[in-house]
């Protein structure tokens, strides 16, 4: 747990091991929003007290002393990367027994945003303890979560917003992101085509578009449509060059996560970027005139 009395909301990240490019995000997160960074790793086996009736472990588990070392290990290794890396930010680091997602689905509750990195990027051994941590969280969590794939990103690349339907917030966090990064903003929404009732709704609602925008002169948006069902696509094409995609989404926390088909859900799979899911706080906004 976070130490108590703790004021601005952290940056929460969680790493199951030495994950850097996961650590290098959420500091530059932590920096852009100046906020503290807390660390968080999690083993989720039985206490020695918890095992067979004789005494001995639960069969096919591995001695639970041992992933709680190997968790203990990590926190030592991320510690002397941080530092180097960020000695100026306030960081704080806890090892937590349990589920990695309901560990950090109660962090969120007081983050101001959580890093993790992707489902698949761990290895195995990692990953059947884990689960699918990430696709969970972009699906339930209520605070900006950031699925952060283990491979070289272009720092100065675009920001790629993706509008299948109108979010105040997703709009300015990439807005914030583009402006923080120094670079530009692209915003995809699908389109039926000039005249169709999609199309109108998104004429209609530029005008929050325009009003939002014009707080950030700095940040150059290019606006462009595509076919409806194509953003997933539209995300996976854009991604060489591209810094991170923004979406937003809307918490649902009661449904399970393999039933899930939003875009979050989807792209938290295969976005080969960072992917920041944003969800609406302040609703959305739709049919919005001038």
């Amino acid at each position: 747990m976070r130490p108590d009395g703790a004021g601005t909301p952290p940056v929460v990240v969680a790493v199951a091991e030495l994950q850097e490019r996961v650590l290098e995000e959420a500091i530059a997160e932590a920096r852009r929003v100046d906020a503290p960074l807390h660390v968080v790793t999690c083993w989720d086996q039985a206490d020695p007290g918890s095992g067979t009736d004789d005494g001995g472990l639960p069969p096919g588990g591995p001695d639970p002393s041992f992933m709680e070392r190997l968790a203990g290990g990590t926190v030592d290794q991320v510690r002397e990367f941080t530092s180097a890396a960020a000695p100026e930010l306030d960081v704080t680091y806890s090892v937590e027994r349990g589920a990695t997602f309901d560990v950090l689905r109660d962090e969120a509750d007081d983050a101001r945003e959580v890093v993790v990195g992707a489902d698949g990027d761990l290895p195995r051994y990692l990953w059947v303890f884990r689960g699918a941590v990430a696709r969970r969280l972009v699906v339930a969590s209520a605070e900006p979560t950031i699925v952060v794939p283990d491979r070289p990103v272009d720092e100065t690349g675009d920001i790629v917003l993706l509008m299948p339907s109108w979010s105040v917030d997703a709009l300015t966090f990439a807005l914030e992101a583009a402006e923080s990064r120094g670079c530009g903003l692209r915003v995809l929404h699908e389109s039926d085509g000039p005249g169709s009732r999609r199309d109108e709704r998104w004429r209609e609602s530029c005008y929050a578009l325009d009003l939002i925008r014009s707080l950030y002169p700095d940040v150059a948006v290019v606006v462009t449509a595509t076919a409806p069902g194509r953003l997933v696509d539209a995300a996976v094409d854009a991604a060489p060059g591209t810094g991170m995609v923004v979406v937003g989404s809307v918490p649902r926390p009661h449904l399970p996560w393999f039933l899930d088909r939003s875009l979050a859900g989807r792209l938290a799979t295969s976005t080969s970027v960072p992917l920041a899911v944003v969800p609406a706080r302040r609703g959305w906004l739709t049919g919005m005139r001038h």
